[in-house]
């Protein structure tokens, strides 16, 4: 995993792995590893941030928001009960995932997800902010 970090810093790595079509790979590693596991959850966290990295690709963006179970786990993974590498990762993917063009009518009407989801996002989000703003 630390290769394909390493090389998606570049933007010919990003060319090359999305090209490679490594966007569905990447989901099933995170559908394969569960977080109670502490060397799966570096897995986890990995992927995110391959996943992160590969966003500077718009392409890599919108594939990804058409993956139901990435979306639902980015999200999921976004709350402070996965504080740490895991939490900032999934931010760090939510945020483009977000702003991506027609993310709103796939995550509504392909992917049938509730808007408490997106409550729960805006608390998270909220929180973390309130909680960067405290001294020391």
């Amino acid at each position: 995993m630390a290769v394909f970090i390493n090389v998606s810093i570049e933007e010919s790595g990003q060319n090359t792995l999305v090209g490679a079509k490594i966007i569905p790979e990447i989901e099933e590693v995170i559908k394969a590893c569960k977080t109670s596991e502490t060397l799966e959850r570096s897995v986890i966290e990995r992927s995110f941030n391959l996943m992160s990295k590969l966003f500077r690709k718009q392409e890599a963006v919108i594939e990804v928001a058409k993956l139901k179970h990435t979306v639902f786990k980015t999200f999921l993974f976004m709350n402070r009960t996965y504080a740490g590498e895991l939490q900032m990762n999934a931010l760090r993917v939510l945020h483009p995932l977000c702003k991506s063009p027609g993310f709103r009518e796939v995550f509504f009407e392909e992917h049938k997800f509730p808007e408490a989801i997106l409550t729960t996002y805006i608390k998270e989000a909220k929180f973390l902010f309130n909680e960067s703003m405290k001294p020391g």
